[in-house]
């Protein structure tokens, strides 16, 4: 993952961050202790080493020549925007839905504790989604611009997690029309999406 894009580190981080969450609430994360864990990312970050100076070399060779712009307030939630190709109106309303998946989604019904089983995962998703996009966005804030949309598309998959989650949280009629309306407004814009020539 580190070797196939940069942005890869940040999804490395959100697992370690999902880790971490788990320990705090005193729980075993996978049935794997804190020293196996710490050896993992040792072995990790041994195996990144010898690409990790020469990305030092890259950030040097392009430190004074950057052509990126300063994301704006509102960068975040083109990201999201972009991952859907919704109009406005029904990517809000899919935020909804998200809302709904985090409230009441379903949870492993064999589970000891179905709150600390929906905990558990809400918080994988949101560290899978948040971590991503907040990460560079605050790096591009305060230290040098590299947030492009494109990059982080790994960011893409919790969200639609999250969203199928909450349409299975509704009746079977409400969840098919939701996901029917969704699908084809998703359609309706993809002409317009492969037209423009510097689509990816």
């Amino acid at each position: 993952l580190l070797y196939t894009h940069v942005y890869g580190a940040f999804i490395v981080i959100a697992q370690n961050a999902f880790y971490l969450l788990l320990w705090t609430w005193r729980q075993t994360p996978g049935q794997l202790p804190w020293h196996r864990w710490l050896r993992i990312q040792l072995l990790i970050a041994l195996g990144f080493l010898p690409w990790f100076l020469i990305l030092l070399q890259q950030i040097s060779a392009v430190q004074n020549n950057f052509w990126l712009p300063t994301p704006g307030a509102l960068a975040l939630l083109k990201t999201l925007l972009t991952y859907q190709s919704l109009p406005l109106a029904l990517f809000f309303f899919t935020i909804a839905i998200v809302a709904l998946a985090l409230w009441k989604g379903p949870v492993d019904k064999s589970a000891q504790s179905e709150q600390a089983a929906r905990r558990q995962n809400n918080a994988l998703l949101l560290c899978w989604l948040i971590l991503p996009l907040l990460i560079p966005f605050l790096l591009s804030q305060f230290v040098q611009p590299i947030y492009i949309t494109r990059y982080t598309i790994a960011a893409a998959f919790p969200w639609y997690i999250l969203v199928a989650i909450g349409i299975c949280s509704l009746s079977r009629l409400a969840a098919a029309v939701v996901a029917g309306v969704i699908l084809s407004a998703a359609l309706i814009n993809l002409p317009a999406h492969y037209a423009d020539r510097r689509t990816e």
